[in-house]
């Protein structure tokens, strides 16, 4: 899981990128980068850290001139490819990529998975390819590369069509920007008019920032590549796949993307409230005195059940905001030592108290059992873990940092096992009916719930 952002055909395009990366910083925080290109050259800065470290005290009309620009800031997964694995820590998996070829100078951010990159850059290797970044997003680079299509478009196309994985993908040349999504649309991005430019991004919500209005907001359709070239007010849209296979990521949903993003027109917080309601209605904590949730991803997951069931919500869990998402922090011991870190308990809302606490999902259960220790050391005499998402069975194929089946929780224990091993009085789950029927895609027909079933989500 990673945050991309285009900018074309603005001045200091670069310095707007940076504005609007750090909007989807949730999405990657291991580190950033930005191409930017003037018309005839690619320039680019890039580094380890969250987005404003890296930029800085950065000279964006110095280091990153032009009026077109591509950012990225990173999440290194640890998903079935060996080459996202071994990419994890070095700098030369840190994007956007730069093909410096005389054919077409072209920068690559990407934010998704191919998950068979190891073999095909074996056989790549053979043929005589040499990788230089150790990540599955130089595959569009080498395709591209290799491609004898006259116009880069057409070369795009020709890569796509060899690449079957999860790809929403910013290409930037000297003089044009290209957005694309696969044709199973795993991973969102949008695009909408700007000064007289346009820009591109994984979430919506990093518009407002520019104050675009949110009607302009387009989402790029699956199977879809988008070109921008200078004099042009509206992209060309180039269909190379029909859309009528899409596997939206569930997950994104309940946990990925930020509560003010709106997918499809809907609004994400609205969707985790009421994900929140339909927990509280299948399982009730009718003897408790409060709900609290796991800030900030399960505050509107929270919020919801404390409507639906009538107890007062309230902020047990005060959140660190110099600390990142614990999920994505790579490394069991490092993400325990996050946790304490980045919560610290409310003695005064939780003393003497029996407990709801809400949380998005349960994945290795380190974590979650950190946080029970919390409440408990602050005072709460009971702990009903309500969890508003299935019980994680799968690791994902599509760029989300979920272990191999053998590491998660649930495939090992029982919902009363896992209650006892986290220090909980109780733990619930959300069905996985209920969560398709508040995705209103009651047949889960229209989004990738692998993590849930454990079933492959393009051979169903």
């Amino acid at each position: 899981m990673c945050g991309i952002v285009g900018v074309f055909g603005i001045p200091d395009a670069a310095r707007v990128a940076a504005h609007v990366l750090q909007r989807v910083q949730h999405r990657g925080q291991e580190a950033a980068g930005i191409v930017s290109a003037d018309g005839q050259y690619l320039s680019r800065h890039r580094g380890a850290g969250s987005v404003t470290n890296v930029f800085n005290g950065v000279d964006f009309a110095l280091e990153l001139r032009g009026n077109a620009a591509v950012g990225h800031t990173r999440y290194a997964t640890a998903g079935r490819g060996g080459i996202a694995r071994r990419e994890r820590g070095s700098k030369r998996g840190i994007q956007p990529l730069i093909d410096d070829s005389r054919v077409y100078q072209s920068a690559y951010a990407h934010n998704g998975t191919i998950p068979d990159a190891e073999a095909i850059c074996m056989r790549l290797e053979k043929e005589g390819a040499s990788f230089a970044s150790l990540s599955d997003t130089e595959l569009f680079l080498h395709f591209t590369k290799r491609s004898g299509k006259e116009t880069f478009s057409d070369r795009l196309l020709e890569a796509f069509a060899q690449i079957d994985g999860a790809y929403s993908l910013l290409v930037l040349t000297p003089d044009r920007l290209f957005a694309a999504r696969d044709p199973h649309g795993f991973r969102p991005l949008c695009w909408a008019p700007y000064q007289g430019g346009a820009v591109v991004a994984s979430e919506g919500c990093a518009f407002d920032l520019l104050r675009i209005d949110p009607k302009t907001v387009v989402e790029v359709e699956p199977g879809t590549l988008l070109e921008f070239s200078p004099g042009q007010i509206d992209p060309r849209i180039i269909r190379f796949a029909p859309a009528a296979f899409t596997r939206f990521c569930s997950f994104e949903w309940i946990y990925f993307a930020r509560p003010d993003t709106f997918f499809g027109g809907r609004s994400v917080s609205a969707v985790r409230e009421d994900l929140g309601r339909r927990l509280a209605r299948r399982f009730p904590a009718p003897s408790a005195d409060l709900v609290i949730a796991v800030p900030d991803s399960a505050n509107s997951h929270a919020m919801g059940f404390a409507e639906e069931s009538g107890l007062p919500f309230k902020i047990g869990l005060v959140r660190s905001h110099s600390v990142g998402r614990t999920f994505i922090d790579p490394g069991e011991e490092k993400r325990a030592a996050a946790v304490r870190l980045k919560l610290n308990p409310d003695r005064g809302v939780l003393n003497g108290k029996r407990v709801v606490v809400i949380d998005d999902s349960i994945v290795r259960g380190t974590t979650t059992k950190e946080i029970i220790v919390l409440l408990r050391r602050a005072g709460a005499v009971e702990v009903h873990l309500r969890i508003a998402s299935p019980p994680v069975i799968g690791p994902c194929h599509w760029g989300i940092d979920t272990p191999m089946a053998d590491k998660l929780i649930a495939t090992k224990l029982s919902k009363e096992q896992i209650a006892l091993f986290v220090g909980a009085d109780s733990l619930e789950y959300l069905p996985i009916e209920e969560l398709q029927q508040a995705l209103n895609d009651p047949e889960g027909k229209r989004h990738c719930l692998t993590c849930f079933n454990g079933i492959h989500p393009t051979k169903s």
